[in-house]
């Protein structure tokens, strides 16, 4: 045999490390995809959750009854769904108010009101499932409609 066979037979050294190169370099990339991927998903699950406890979270809002008109309140509530346990927050920040105005449809009468921002927090398990920010007005009736 000549010199020459016996080089080309396997593979050269620097032949072996390009190649282990680009296998990690692949290997790498698709580690990537993959785990962009299941991000995606749990982000997406995390989402269906919250959908499907959004309507019982705006109804409890709708509920809270903020002392004076107060400049912050925050509230919890335990949620039980589908035999899962979450801890809701709600803090209330005052954007505007109280401001004086007069009802003469619903609640006759002189009103403090307040316009409030509200950012909901879910948790499960002591893991953030979503955030999200609603508003509220709060009123408060500080004198009676004026009798005839």
């Amino acid at each position: 045999m000549t010199p020459r066979a016996n080089r080309r037979r396997g593979f050269a050294l620097l032949e072996a490390l390009v190649a282990i190169v680009l296998v990690a370099g692949v290997g790498s990339a698709l580690f990537a995809l993959i785990n962009v991927g299941l991000q995606g998903l749990l982000r997406a699950e995390a989402h269906a959750e919250s959908v499907s406890l959004q309507p019982h979270v705006l109804s409890w809002l709708r509920t809270i009854e903020i002392d004076n008109l107060a400049e912050s309140w925050e509230s919890e509530l335990s949620l039980t769904s589908q035999k899962q346990q979450y801890d809701v927050l709600a803090n209330f920040t005052r954007i505007q108010g109280p401001a004086y105005t007069k009802d003469t449809i619903g609640a006759p009468g002189i009103h403090l009101i307040a316009l409030y921002d509200v950012t909901v927090t879910i948790r499960r398990e002591g893991r953030l499932i979503n955030r999200f920010v609603t508003r509220r007005v709060e009123s408060e009736q500080i004198a009676p409609p004026p009798q005839p």
